[in-house]
């Protein structure tokens, strides 16, 4: 995948000084693959582009993820997270799929 990206970019050079290994910091016993440290290292202002007609996450599948993320909560948390989700989602559609 970061080669795919660092190929589309006239900036491969400048990826490659920039690249930061102790940019993230893992509390884990989980080994982080170089490629993830590599694509996590550019920031939070780092976008590929997307054919979002192409996506193939099913709407269900992202749902069910997050009534499992927020399982733990109070229902007024719940729902003001599930309003949020809902919002972003239709924001989303309206405005990369047609």
């Amino acid at each position: 995948m970061v080669e795919n990206l660092k190929s589309h970019s006239s900036k491969s050079d400048e990826y490659e000084s920039t690249y930061k290994n102790n940019w993230i910091k893992n509390f884990t016993d989980i080994e982080v693959p170089e490629y993830a440290n590599k694509v996590l290292s550019l920031g939070p202002k780092f976008a590929a582009t997307i054919d979002y007609c192409k996506m193939s996450t099913p709407l269900l599948d992202i749902i069910a993820n997050v009534e499992i993320a927020i399982e733990k909560n109070t229902i007024a948390v719940k729902d003001e997270i599930r309003a949020s989700c809902s919002n972003i989602m239709t924001n989303f559609k309206k405005k990369h799929i047609r």
